[in-house]
């Protein structure tokens, strides 16, 4: 493989790597934030639930990135 075609790829993976890595920060402290909001709109919960789940997620995506970053070390 030439050098040129392999910083290609690596930054090409890089680049995937970090849109995955915002993609699961926004989507999961999102998702907390509207099972939050939904809870208090429909169940009558305090609206503070809204931020302890926003924050939840928000644990929970660094957690699966965590989680990836050892799988990708072992596999090296």
């Amino acid at each position: 493989m030439k050098p040129e075609r392999r910083e290609s790829s690596d930054l090409i993976r890089g680049v995937a790597l970090l849109a995955w890595v915002a993609w699961e920060i926004v989507a999961l402290t999102a998702a907390g934030i509207f099972l939050g909001w939904a809870l208090y709109r429909w169940v009558g919960a305090p609206l503070l639930l809204t931020v302890v789940f926003g924050l939840l997620g928000l644990v929970a995506a660094f957690y699966r990135i965590y989680c990836a970053s050892k799988n990708m070390e072992n596999r090296q």
